[in-house]
């Protein structure tokens, strides 16, 4: 299980300071299949799982879009990296402005 968010921010319309962290969503991974969900989703409201690959250079491809994403122009590369012995996936997408934002998701211990 992940944990995926952003340093700083707005959530539900409320500015939260740069240096609080804002988690967005959940992102469950089983072997080579993934899904998203909010914190507190009833199991069976969480979807289906959708496969994706992972290149040589640790790139990821998702099959489909991620719900909490829907509003977004469109997902770009991910990345899979282990920082400080936390595995970790970075996530680029463009807003509905098209500006480009990073996600950062880290393993839940």
């Amino acid at each position: 299980m992940y944990s995926c968010g952003n340093v700083g921010g707005y959530k539900g319309g409320e500015f939260v300071a740069a240096s609080k962290y804002i988690e967005l969503v959940k992102l469950e991974l089983r072997g080579r299949t993934y899904r998203d969900y909010k914190e507190g989703t009833a199991i069976e409201k969480r979807g289906e799982f959708s496969p994706f690959t992972v290149d040589a250079e640790g790139h990821i491809k998702w099959t489909n879009r991620f719900t909490f994403l829907s509003h977004v122009s469109s997902v770009g590369t991910s990345t899979y990296a282990v920082q400080n012995g936390t595995p970790s996936i970075v996530i680029n997408y463009s807003d509905n402005k098209r500006n480009p934002v990073l996600m950062n998701c880290t393993k839940e211990k």
